[in-house]
């Protein structure tokens, strides 16, 4: 689902399936080139960052991860993790937490304040930092929200015109799952199709709630790919 290329050995009983699965992603290539969407911004790379986006991936809390050329645009909440890049793009901060933004940072570029957040310790709590994400983040600001996700991740990409959107669910168990998952985004889509490695595309229905979209998926293989349309 993140686009990884792979060599594999595999077994003659799985040939088949994987053969499905990637010609299903060759099929598909265009979605590639989505961008990653979410509210929540990563500045930084070093071990207390990929835990952090880990647990962000495990507790369903969509993030990009912030590059020399990134916008702020719809970010909520940064976590930056690295004094360089955060004194590269100290001017830009600037005018994003004038604006409304937070920052959660261990760094002492940034005063506390309202909307700069800095962790005591030295060291690092990734699970208390994504913590603090999902509450400054809270119900008035999250872009996505979904139900019944207990074993699966998920990952969500916009069109660079930000028409077309794809969340792609990975099942982990094994096996199907049967019961129904619920996706709720703050945006609204009129229409959206359901895509995965074994059947045609499906379309459901979206439905205009608590000021978003909502779309119940009835079951999911392991892989499943929702297209919604602006």
């Amino acid at each position: 689902a993140a686009g990884a290329l792979w060599i594999a050995d595999l077994p003659a009983d799985m040939i088949d399936a994987t053969a499905r699965a990637v010609d299903f992603f060759v099929g598909h290539q265009a979605w590639r080139r989505f961008p990653a969407a979410g509210a929540i911004g990563v500045l930084g790379a070093n071990d207390d960052s990929h835990e952090c986006m880990n647990l962000l991936v495990r507790g369903h809390l969509p993030f990009r991860v912030i590059t020399p050329d990134s916008h702020f645009d719809g970010l909520a909440c940064i976590l930056a993790f690295d004094e360089p890049a955060l004194t590269a793009r100290r001017a830009h901060l600037k005018n994003w937490l004038d604006a409304g933004g937070a920052l959660i940072t261990n760094l002492r570029d940034f005063p506390p304040g309202p909307r700069v957040i800095l962790w005591k310790d030295e060291a690092v709590d990734p699970y208390l930092v994504a913590q603090e994400a999902k509450r400054l983040l809270g119900r008035q600001r999250d872009p996505l929200r979904v139900y019944n996700m207990f074993t699966s991740n998920l990952r969500w990409t916009e069109s660079p015109d930000r028409q077309s959107s794809l969340v792609e669910f990975v099942n982990y168990t094994g096996r199907p799952l049967p019961d129904e998952t619920t996706l709720w985004l703050r945006r609204t889509y009129r229409r959206a199709w359901l895509h995965t490695w074994h059947a045609a595309p499906r379309e459901l229905t979206p439905l205009r709630t608590d000021g978003g979209t909502e779309i119940v998926i009835p079951e999911r293989e392991i892989y499943a790919a929702l297209e919604l349309a602006a």
